[in-house]
């Protein structure tokens, strides 16, 4: 199904005056009834077509009455047309394939499905192959057959559909009104749910439910509407006459603008107001460059126009150095602190596809290796460190840490971002340098820069984006790692060790930094997951790599470039890549 339209998506609820049989049968009655909807301004009115014999068998009490009940075609056709003129969408309840045909004949603009229908599959199919907005009743309906009715009209080609809670029950009592369980069918199917009240419409709750509705998150309501309740017509019973009915339209549009929007980004006054009342970091005497930072020296304070990107905490400064020397008062940011910048390099063997990836030979040497002399040229990496899986593997990878006088942790096989807090805390890091071991030919000639970009805006995370595939290297906090660890899923914790931060970039500060464009090749493979990869850069030192220097990034681009035979031999394999 696509995308909701703006109708059940901006913000605005969809107001529906349900007429039922308030007409009785009588065309100038619903005529009025008509007049009055567009005056009350709501957004639609819904009629009910149907005929008898698609509600009930002969024998049914009210068998009778339904023949009676309809009005002829035209008849339909000149309210449609005068709902059309008056501004208003004309929805319809069809009850059956001769009254939905005859829905789409006339024109309406959307369909309602009865409870008594949910699970009348030919007409759900009849109505979704239409492709107009569907109201589907929850009410008296299990979940399941609801969940089978929504698949029945996405199959058929419903393009919107809503799910519309609520019954009738002539009136329905307050206490069955159950309006948690709009946020409840939001979750569990992911669309828009609109609520149908049908509580006593001589009530002040009849008025009040479809707000209360809207504020526990219904994107629809739909109320029914008589002209004079006192004559105690048919469907009196939880029906609104005009003049409560214009109030209730009048309180929800007085209600939109405050339920704002869901997602938790602040707008622009609540981030003013974050700036002029949060506490930020600021000396609370002279600090000397190299002075250890402490809760004596240091507090949190409200400052005139604080540098909110570059501000920090104390809990990420206590016990770090002074780098510059700072005067009482003076806000703390990432340059202020010396910050030790340490790569994580989480190493494990075990792989379906192939085995021992940052082991694997290239030119006698293995990957691991090749990854880690370009990582010793970068002068703003303190330390490089192994953050081994406790898997069947790790004998070899701590084997290969001690001749390679590196240090190491040993962690989670699955956890692979607990794994690296690990190893970033085992050396006391502010700052990971991270990318996976299975890279022999990372874009290492830009990480000073990088690094020092990150630091000086108070990034939490920086990355060099539409790199081939395998060069990447990203530059993180360590307190935004520990944060996606703390707060994060299981799927956080995974390879993607920087999914959560790039989840949210409202709660964290993220820079994509765009490379020289001759080295924006996404559609390049330069990783090790596949004996094809492995070829591929095999191939790649025989040419470039002979003399044992480092090889350029752009020497591998311009070589696979001037041989796309080669550079096509290892695309299409399966790899998940964040920053494409």
């Amino acid at each position: 199904m696509s995308e909701p339209t703006n109708k059940f998506a901006s913000g605005r609820i969809f107001i529906i005056a349900e007429m039922a049989n308030a007409h009785e049968g009588d065309d100038a009655a619903a005529r009025a009834i008509v007049e009055t909807v567009a005056e009350t301004g709501a957004d639609a009115v819904k009629f009910q077509f149907f005929t008898a014999d698609e509600l009930a068998v002969p024998s049914y009490q009210h068998y009778p009455l339904y023949q009676k009940l309809p009005l002829p075609e035209e008849a339909w056709r000149r309210l449609i047309d005068d709902g059309h003129r008056r501004g208003l969408e004309v929805f319809a309840d069809v009850f059956g394939l001769a009254s939905a045909r005859m829905a789409v004949r006339l024109g309406v603009d959307g369909f309602k499905i009865h409870n008594a229908d949910v699970s009348n599959t030919p007409l759900l199919q009849m109505v979704g192959a239409v492709g107009k907005p569907m109201l589907l009743s929850c009410g008296g309906s299990t979940w399941l057959e609801t969940a089978e009715a929504v698949e029945s009209l996405k199959s058929a080609g419903a393009r919107e559909i809503v799910l519309m809670h609520g019954f009738q029950s002539y009136p329905t009592k307050l206490e069955d009104s159950h309006l948690r369980r709009i946020a409840t069918l939001k979750i569990k199917f992911g669309l828009p749910v609109g609520f149908a009240g049908h509580v006593d419409g001589g009530s002040v709750e009849a008025e009040l439910l479809p707000v209360w509705a809207t504020a526990a998150g219904a994107d629809a309501v739909e109320v029914h509407i008589t002209l004079d309740r006192s004559k105690q017509g048919l469907d009196y019973f939880s029906s609104l006459d005009p003049e409560p009915f214009g109030w209730m339209v009048r309180a929800v549009r007085a209600l939109e603008p405050a339920m704002g929007a869901s997602a938790l980004t602040m707008p622009p006054d609540e981030q003013v107001y974050r700036a002029k009342h949060k506490k930020w970091l600021t000396a609370a005497r002279d600090i000397a460059m190299g002075e250890e930072i402490t809760s004596d020296n240091a507090a949190l304070k409200r400052m005139d126009d604080p540098l909110q990107n570059g501000m920090m905490m104390l809990d990420q400064v206590m016990g770090r150095q002074a780098a510059t020397p700072l005067t009482k008062y003076s806000p703390i940011t990432h340059q202020d602190v010396k910050m030790k910048v340490v790569t994580t390099l989480a190493c494990r063997a075990e792989s379906s596809r192939l085995y021992g990836k940052p082991l694997q030979l290239i030119g006698g040497k293995p990957i691991l290796s090749h990854q880690i002399d370009q990582l010793r040229r970068v002068e703003m990496i303190d330390a490089i460190v192994l953050a081994i899986s406790e898997g069947p593997s790790r004998h070899v990878f701590i084997d290969y840490a001690d001749r390679n006088n590196l240090p190491y942790v040993v962690g989670p096989e699955k956890d692979v971002l607990g794994r690296l807090i690990l190893a970033a805390d085992s050396v006391r890091a502010d700052i990971a340098v991270r990318t996976t071991t299975e890279n022999p030919y990372i874009y290492w000639e830009n990480l000073n820069d990088l690094i020092r970009r990150h630091i000086d805006a108070g990034n939490d995370l920086t990355v060099t984006e539409k790199l081939p595939l395998g060069s990447l290297v990203e530059v993180i906090s360590v307190s935004a790692l520990k944060r996606s660890h703390q707060f994060g899923e299981d799927r956080h914790r995974s390879e993607l060790c920087s999914l959560f931060i790039a989840e949210n970039p409202d709660v964290f500060k993220i820079e994509r930094i765009a490379p020289p464009e001759e080295l924006q090749r996404p559609d390049l493979r330069l990783t090790v997951d596949t004996p094809e990869d492995l070829i591929v850069v095999r191939k790649i030192w025989e040419a470039l790599g002979q003399d044992g220097a480092l090889i350029p990034l752009e020497a591998i681009v311009d070589y696979l470039t001037a041989n796309p035979d080669l550079a096509k031999f290892n695309q299409g394999q399966n790899t998940l890549y964040i920053w494409k």
